[in-house]
């Protein structure tokens, strides 16, 4: 009989790229597994079509009963032996108790929990990558860890001709994408570095800028067009991609540059040169968030002594300001030249 895996990592968009690094691992090493994977509805365009994935299950809408209960029936439609929380979601773990797999493995809840599939979470410590850390489970289910770890994402080469069909100027330009935002309220680099940043290598390289992200009503994009000043046409794609788009138009870029969030994930995963600009704090630090893939070059920035009585939105904001232009410009150099 055909043995069935879910996976489960309804987080961010990041979450979900790195902890695909084990989806490979898994189809190798178990050809016979027929593998599904739990996201977000708002993930579905970025694993739709994967070819390792076999069912992709989105999570109800929060606060649908109805949504629910379709959601508990479908994951115990699959079959599954085996349920597999990435990280831990309270609808994902009273799911589990509704199908009763033979085996869930999971993060302990409370430390009462003894069972044998359930792991203390040690991830904030920093001390390993967040895709080795799924490997944490899948090594008591007999799967290694490769040796060097990829995220896996499907190819969108449809998402690219649906958004060349909406930007037709954008392929016949040699292009950066530039993610100004971070999110929720984590601290951004100055939008006065991105925009001389972009300026320098529209004049010196021919890049065009495109700028991304999910909200046309920030203001860093309007404050990014009164300082660019380079000779290339800027292509402003807020608000008008979705995840495969957003992974179709970095696969043809020439370099993205971002902070530790989602695009940067999508961005070295697709090939695209990247420059992530992180912290050195333990619980985003490169170690364990830093981009994967073939072109990633990071900017890891030192942590400094905390002003009392200085919030810690200041604090973190004074680390990411330390970041020069010269800085991301010797990552460019060194992945562009």
């Amino acid at each position: 009989m055909k043995q069935a895996w879910i996976l489960s990592r309804p987080d961010r968009v990041g979450d979900v790229v790195v902890s695909t690094a084990c989806i490979e691992p898994i189809k190798q090493q178990f050809p016979g597994v027929a593998l599904s994977f739990i996201v977000s509805r708002s993930m579905r365009t970025l694993l739709e079509g994967h070819p390792h994935i076999e069912r992709l299950i989105l999570l109800p809408e929060p606060g649908d009963v109805d949504s629910e209960r379709s959601f508990y029936e479908v994951c115990k439609s699959v079959g599954a032996d085996v349920l597999v929380e990435l990280n831990n979601y309270p609808t994902v773990s009273t799911m589990a108790k509704y199908v009763s797999f033979a085996r869930h493995l999971h993060y302990k809840r409370h430390k009462w929990d003894f069972s044998p599939d359930a792991f203390k979470d040690r991830r904030r410590l920093g001390l390993k990558h967040e895709a080795e850390a799924c490997f944490d489970f899948l090594e008591k289910l007999g799967c290694g860890r490769p040796l060097k770890l990829k995220p896996s994402l499907p190819a969108y080469d449809n998402a690219w001709t649906s958004l060349q069909s909406k930007h037709p100027a954008l392929a016949s330009h040699l292009y950066a994408v530039y993610n100004l935002t971070v999110f929720g309220n984590k601290p951004r680099w100055p939008v006065e570095r991105f925009a001389e940043l972009a300026t320098k290598l529209a004049n010196e390289r021919g890049w065009s800028p495109v700028l991304i992200g999910v909200s046309r009503e920030d203001p860093v994009y309007g404050q990014f067009e009164r300082l660019y000043a380079g000779v290339c046409p800027v292509f402003d794609l807020v608000e008008q991609t979705n995840l495969a788009e957003l992974g179709a138009v970095m696969s043809h870029a020439k370099l993205l540059v971002s902070r530790d969030t989602g695009p940067a994930h999508v961005g070295a995963a697709v090939g695209c040169p990247t420059v992530t600009l992180m912290s050195a704090h333990p619980v985003h630090c490169a170690k364990r968030w830093a981009p994967l893939g073939e072109r990633v070059y990071v900017v890891e920035q030192p942590m400094i002594r905390r002003r009392w009585p200085e919030s810690r939105a200041t604090w973190w904001k004074r680390v990411f300001d330390q970041i020069t232009v010269e800085q991301v410009m010797g990552g460019v150099l060194e992945l562009c030249s």
